[in-house]
């Protein structure tokens, strides 16, 4: 199952943590990024995930009223950006044959995002490519900002998401989504790999011998 209704004892235990280490307070803005859910799920994802964190944190903070963000993050994306020669700089090109050839095509500079014009104007969403890609075709990774008490411009936002991909610590340079997207992805994989369980269970099963009913499937 995509959706975890666990998150808010997760949430709940990063900030008891965050408070430890800081001694005296707890952050002011939260920004989440939610990857690897269809249009279809997310509103499941709202009520089941979201929600389940904000009343995590209205119990275990009752006077805590932190801004929020609240994105999700799609990597399957059919649209594709094209820059004419002449509209990037030649070192964002690159010096494939044919990429200074008046009027050829050529992927957008590492970067580039576009929030208007052909996204759905009905809904905070904006396309984002922060890699440079010099074989093939860009491919934007889409986020979609579900919940937002921030107060944070759209372009403080679209610079914040892309800086964060530039934060994965086993790349030098960018990656298609925000670092944590990244690493909780890694992590999820490395406790059903070792642990031989679903993650989300270690919250909610109340004994080991309840865990080994809910095992995953082993890889062939």
């Amino acid at each position: 199952e995509e959706i975890c209704s666990t998150l808010g004892k997760s949430l709940v235990m990063a900030l008891n943590r965050f408070k430890a280490e800081t001694k005296t307070f707890l952050p002011e803005l939260l920004v989440i990024y939610r990857d690897g859910v269809g249009d279809s799920q997310k509103g499941d994802l709202y009520k089941r995930e979201f929600e389940n964190m904000l009343d995590g944190m209205q119990k275990q903070f009752p006077e805590y009223r932190p801004k929020i963000i609240f994105a999700t993050v799609n990597k399957k994306v059919h649209t594709r950006f094209f820059c004419k020669n002449g509209s990037v700089s030649s070192s964002s090109r690159g010096s494939r044959r044919g990429y200074h050839d008046e009027g050829v095509l050529s992927n957008p500079a590492p970067g580039t995002v576009v929030h208007s014009g052909i996204t759905d104007s009905s809904i905070y969403e904006l396309l984002l490519m922060p890699q440079y890609v010099n074989e093939g075709t860009g491919t934007p990774a889409r986020i979609h900002v579900l919940y937002d008490t921030s107060g944070l411009t759209i372009e403080t936002f679209e610079e914040l998401t892309n800086a964060m991909c530039y934060g994965y610590d086993n790349w030098q340079g960018a990656i298609r989504t925000p670092a944590p997207c990244k690493y909780a992805m890694g992590h999820a994989k490395l406790a059903a790999k070792y642990t031989q369980t679903i993650p989300c269970l270690l919250y909610t099963s109340p004994s080991p011998r309840d865990l080994s009913t809910s095992r995953m499937p082993s890889s062939a």
